[in-house]
């Protein structure tokens, strides 16, 4: 069971854009949200659904649950990745970014 919730997410959201040194409109680019529904988080005037929770905790690299303001570690843990891959944080986030893309548009640079 969840920890309670401690924050909004939109707080979170502010917190972890400026640990990860991003821009609210790399944010919304990144995970194709609306500047304005961003905005209307941020106020906590609405919740993301949550798949744009999902979104964002990706690409802001913080687990869905932090985001979503409870009292859980920030840390994302990804389900069925190995941790012997040999993948460094930066190497594996970096792939959840790309199995965002959609297949058609991933594109392999050798």
């Amino acid at each position: 069971m969840y920890n309670e919730k401690i924050e909004t997410c939109g707080k979170r959201i502010e917190k972890a854009l400026t640990i990860r040194g991003m821009k609210r409109a790399d944010l919304c680019k990144l995970a194709d949200v609306p500047k304005s529904s961003l905005s209307l988080y941020l106020k906590g005037a609405y919740e993301p659904k949550q798949e744009r929770i999902y979104k964002m905790a990706v690409i802001l690299n913080v687990s869905e649950t932090w985001l979503m303001g409870y009292d859980v570690p920030m840390e994302r843990e990804e389900p069925g990745v190995s941790p012997t891959l040999g993948l460094t944080d930066n190497e594996n986030h970096m792939l959840q970014l790309f199995r965002l893309v959609p297949p058609s548009q991933q594109v392999v640079l050798i």
